[in-house]
């Protein structure tokens, strides 16, 4: 898991990150408008999560609550059930 933040000062990324007790990796990348990572991940808005092969492709998208869980799981060969379904 790694964060990425689109603050515009990597200060604000400090403290969210104390405030919030946030524990993996995490990246600033600076302002949205001077990044050109989202746009490349075709990341349209915040949060965006994605699971992403290590050889860059996006290979699921548009993540949500127990679906973030199943996308780790997934790839382990650990089988986690979608309440939702």
């Amino acid at each position: 898991m790694i964060g990425l933040s689109l603050n515009s000062h990597a200060r604000e990324l400090a403290i969210y990150l104390a405030e919030n007790r946030r524990t993996w990796w995490q990246g600033h990348l600076g302002d949205w408008s001077q990044t050109k990572t989202p746009p490349h991940y075709e990341a349209h808005g915040i949060p965006e999560i994605l699971r992403i092969h290590p050889d860059e492709q996006i290979t699921r998208s548009n993540l949500r609550h127990e679906e973030i869980s199943i996308a780790i799981h997934e790839p382990l060969g650990i089988k986690k059930e979608n309440s939702k379904q």
